[in-house]
């Protein structure tokens, strides 16, 4: 890994203060930027959002039509426009599974980071009125082992105590040995923290030969023991913009059990799967 690439990244995951890098596609990927200068342009993209419904309308990109990727292929779409799908950027709604298909004689591209990446890159979204409450946003196990060969960081928290006191859990003789992440997502990239990482230190590297270079669009996915260190560390990230950040749903517990149902479940009492919580006016009794 070049030192400044390594730098940018590692220090950014812990001290919250993203600078990444951007990541590049050489297939049917657009940054944020680019998009935003096309959309603004005199020959402007269509621009296709493939999430449910309700998701769209709490939040998307201005101008974006919303088709879900269910019946995408089922819609007339046009042949002498270039489309740009997009999904949710967090690895549950993958735009790429979409775009390939959907050429068949036409230009279609997607959107590099989905809406995550569009909002990191500090660009507008439209949505329902009302207050937006934020939430830290999950993946589960099988939509990671789906979404790990598309650009994704594995952020290893579980060898941090939990307590001033508390050993590391491969150490403790309670436990039984951490699931090996890089075997179980052999496509993800792997970094590892300290056993203590302050919210301005720099996060050390794992092993560089088996993890590779992390690439400054990356989705983040925080992995703890079941002690809250992952949603913590993403409250941070998001607080600080970068909202291509998620916890795994069930951390190690649901790593040992290869995605067992029923386990995945954070350490809080939050919603796990709908990083886009809102307050609107007729939602409540």
């Amino acid at each position: 890994m070049k030192p400044k690439l390594k730098t940018i990244i590692l220090s950014g995951i812990a001290g919250c203060g993203l600078a990444l890098s951007p990541g590049t596609d050489a297939v049917t990927g657009m940054s944020p930027a680019e998009l935003a200068e096309r959309l603004e342009s005199a020959s402007p993209p269509l621009v296709v959002d493939i999430r449910d419904n309700p998701e769209y309308r709490r939040g998307h990109l201005p101008g974006a039509i919303n088709i879900p990727g269910s019946v995408l292929f089922s819609r007339p779409l046009p042949r002498n426009r270039e489309i740009v799908l997009y999904g949710d950027g967090l690895g549950r709604v993958l735009a790429a599974d979409y775009a390939d298909n959907l050429r068949d004689g036409r230009t279609a591209r997607t959107l590099r980071g989905g809406l995550a990446g569009w909002e990191s890159a500090g660009l507008s979204i439209t949505g329902a009125s009302g207050l937006r409450t934020d939430s830290v946003p999950g993946i589960t196990y099988q939509q990671l082992t789906a979404a790990q060969g598309s650009g994704v960081t594995l952020v290893d928290l579980r060898r941090e105590p939990s307590g001033p006191q508390a050993a590391p859990l491969e150490e403790s003789g309670d436990e039984p040995e951490l699931t090996d992440l890089a075997a179980a997502f052999p496509e993800a990239r792997v970094v590892r923290s300290g056993e203590t990482v302050p919210p301005h230190a720099a996060l050390a590297a794992g092993d560089q030969e088996s993890a590779g270079e992390p690439s400054g669009d990356d989705l983040l996915v925080l992995i703890d023991r079941g002690d809250g260190r992952a949603e913590e560390k993403a409250r941070q990230l998001r607080a600080a913009g970068n909202r291509r950040v998620v916890v795994l749903v069930g951390g190690e517990t649901i790593l040992r059990h290869e995605g067992r149902p029923g386990l995945e479940r954070l350490s809080s009492p939050m919603r796990p799967i709908d990083g886009w919580d809102h307050e609107q006016e007729g939602d409540h009794p």
